[in-house]
């Protein structure tokens, strides 16, 4: 009988040991289990990140609490990073933890720990989302917006995202709209402008109703080139007859290229090269053809613009101007704007929730000033802004900053 339960024990020891032996390496390597206001190094995250998808491939759903106890501890000295507390929700979920937890996770995350950070804030809406509780997830976007991070881009569009799922197109129209006119610099007011279109396009499959929403954009800020392009493209690729489509894409191409419209020169050059491309290219008419180039030729005679062009087809010394290349033409434009608005509104809307990668580069946000270096940049979960919107040239509206609190 001793032999027995000595044997037994034995082997109780050796398996305890076993994993002990497995875990000691990344004991070894946590030098700080506690929480400090100064930032953890990438080699701790990356040990805690580690240690975490280690204890996660070992343990079954029916036996989690090795893993929830590890998620804790990792919070201690991870507090102030909010990927850590999206990562245990979402471990939370996977293993059929009840709500009611999962909830307590995210007020422990939002109201103390970060809360002036936007990245838990969100998910947090999102989950509320999930959990049909529509009403819970617009406070908190109100309260994101108004409180944490005005104007925070990302969560403009969620935000306007989020209500039109919920069949709210009216409300969502008006985030847009109120988010327009509260914009103080130019580069942003566009950009939500182009959204604000192709979420009427998406929602109403209405072209007048788009036209509006362009012009109410290009009315605000007359000079963005990028704004007037995606005008442009937008009347490209919309459903009509070849004939009312050249008179709309002429329309747009005039106000642009007119002496009222205050676009640079050399953002005019790149205009008309397109539009000249496009007559050659897509145009039906020689006389049409004969008048656009007389024209370009005033233009150009009046010093406005150069008719130099390199080897490749360009305009001498503007790299962004770059041989035609594809059947539409000019292919800067082309690459700029491929899919923009060419997509169906279904697949235009699918890539916002893939994660929000358009934002990726967004600039610091509001901190508070003890832990404002542990957080430079605003990382988005997934592939983002510009994942909505391919190939789209975000130039100033990809930086976003945010005053301190």
């Amino acid at each position: 009988m001793r032999a027995k339960v000595v044997e037994r024990r034995t082997a109780e020891h050796m398996a305890v040991a076993a994993d002990a032996y497995q875990r000691s390496g990344f004991e070894h390597a946590i030098k700080r289990p506690y929480y400090h206001i100064k930032p953890l190094d990438e080699a701790q995250i990356l040990n805690w990140n580690a240690y975490l998808s280690f204890e996660e491939a070992q343990s079954t759903k029916d036996k989690p609490g090795m893993v929830r106890t590890l998620y804790e501890r990792s919070l201690v000295a991870c507090a102030n990073l909010p990927k850590m507390w999206i990562r245990y929700v979402k471990w939370l979920e996977s293993a059929d933890t009840p709500a009611e937890q999962v909830e307590e996770v995210f007020t422990r995350a939002c109201s103390t720990f970060v809360p002036w950070l936007p990245e838990v804030h969100l998910q947090h809406a999102l989950w509320y989302e999930v959990q049909a509780k529509p009403d819970a997830a617009r406070k908190v976007y109100s309260e994101l917006l108004e409180r944490v991070t005005p104007g925070l881009l990302e969560a403009i569009l969620q935000f306007a995202n989020f209500e039109r799922r919920q069949g709210k197109q009216e409300s969502a129209a008006k985030i847009y709209t109120d988010s327009i006119a509260a914009a103080t610099d130019s580069a942003t007011k566009a950009f939500l402008a182009v959204h604000h279109a192709q979420f009427l396009q998406i929602t109403s499959q209405d072209a007048a109703k788009v036209r509006v929403a362009f012009e109410a954009g290009i009315a605000a800020v007359p000079t963005d080139k990028h704004l007037w392009m995606v005008y442009i493209h937008f009347e490209l690729a919309r459903q009509a007859e070849p004939a009312d489509k050249a008179a709309a894409v002429t329309a747009v191409f005039e106000k642009a290229l007119g002496d009222q419209c205050g676009i640079s020169a050399d953002h005019k050059s790149e205009l008309w090269q397109w539009r000249l491309t496009l007559e050659e290219d897509q145009g039906t008419s020689a006389a049409a053809l004969c008048k656009t180039q007389g024209v370009h030729a005033a233009w150009v005679a009046n010093g406005r613009g150069t008719r130099k062009r390199s080897a490749a087809g360009a305009p001498a010394g503007n790299a962004a101007k770059k041989a035609r290349t594809g059947p539409s033409g000019n292919a800067a434009a082309q690459a700029a704007y491929a899919g923009y608005y060419g997509q169906q509104p279904q697949a235009a809307q699918q890539a916002p929730y893939a994660g929000y990668g358009q934002y990726s580069q967004q600039a610091a946000y509001p901190q508070q000033p003890a832990a404002s270096a542990a957080y430079p940049g605003y990382q988005q979960p997934a592939a983002a802004a510009t994942g909505a919107y391919p190939g789209y040239n975000y130039g100033a509206y990809g930086q976003q900053a945010y005053p301190q609190q």
